[in-house]
């Protein structure tokens, strides 16, 4: 059975699709099988594994047009990686969700349950909203991760997440557990380090010891379109993300993709 991450923060630009694409191609490629589901209109997952095409299925078709997941997932170039992808068309689906009148929040997680047996891990891409997508995302996963950069900015969007993650779990989804504060795009600075100290006091949500430094790498490897571990094994990225990867495993219980 797989186990479903949802990478999220209502706050824009902290690294979320640059952790989902990641910690999906590291997973893959130490021999797990993979399912990275883009649920954003704006497509960045998609792209990043330069694979979108908006003749072809996708997400906005396994939610509201009924097509199964099977028939729309697409191989990327890891192996052991596959992608829903999404396209601009995804940005109506929050409307399209709204009109639904039963259990609109769990169209995502019904959609999925034929596949949970075909992957291991299922990592979403979630959209900076608090709409019906992100609530179908929450229900349809274990865990949640939530990437934030050390600012002052950070707070706000965890006590955010806080209330969200409260709401989701009274009335939908009372597994879901939090996986932590990922502290993404960290400078050596002052302030950098002042916010981080804050974060890593664990208040409400604890932190990841893992810490994803800001890393030119990580840029190339998007030009690149394939995970940063691939694109340059030995930099700062691929080391962050790889330990990321590690505290996954570990704390949900899987040490090895044979387990």
């Amino acid at each position: 059975m797989s186990k479903t991450i949802c990478i999220i923060n209502q706050k824009g630009g902290v690294g979320k699709t640059t952790t989902s694409v990641n910690v999906a191609g590291i997973l893959a490629s130490i021999g797990f099988r993979v399912l990275l589901i883009d649920s954003d209109p704006q497509s960045n997952a998609t792209t990043y594994y330069d694979m979108y095409d908006a003749k072809l299925p996708g997400i906005y078709d396994v939610m509201l047009r009924g097509l199964p997941v099977n028939s729309s997932v697409r191989k990327t170039s890891v192996e052991g990686l596959d992608l829903l992808p999404a396209t601009f068309e995804f940005r109506k689906a929050d409307g399209a969700l709204s009109l639904i009148n039963m259990s609109k929040e769990f169209v995502l997680s019904e959609a999925l349950t034929p596949v949970k047996s075909t992957y291991d891990y299922i990592i979403i891409d979630c959209p900076p909203d608090d709409d019906n997508v992100t609530t179908n995302d929450l229900v349809a996963s274990d865990y949640i991760l939530l990437p934030t950069i050390p600012d002052d900015f950070a707070f706000e969007s965890i006590r955010c997440m806080s209330e969200l993650l409260t709401k989701v779990r009274k009335t939908s989804n009372p597994a879901l557990k939090n996986l932590g504060v990922l502290i993404t795009i960290d400078e050596n600075t002052v302030v950098k380090k002042a916010y981080k100290a804050e974060l890593q006091k664990g208040k409400p949500f604890p932190c990841m010891e893992a810490v994803i430094h800001k890393n030119t790498k990580l840029q190339e490897a998007i030009n690149a379109h394939i995970p940063i571990n691939l694109y340059d094994v030995g930099c700062t990225g691929s080391k962050d993300y790889n330990q990321l990867v590690d505290e996954l495993l570990i704390k949900t219980n899987r040490t090895s993709s044979v387990d």
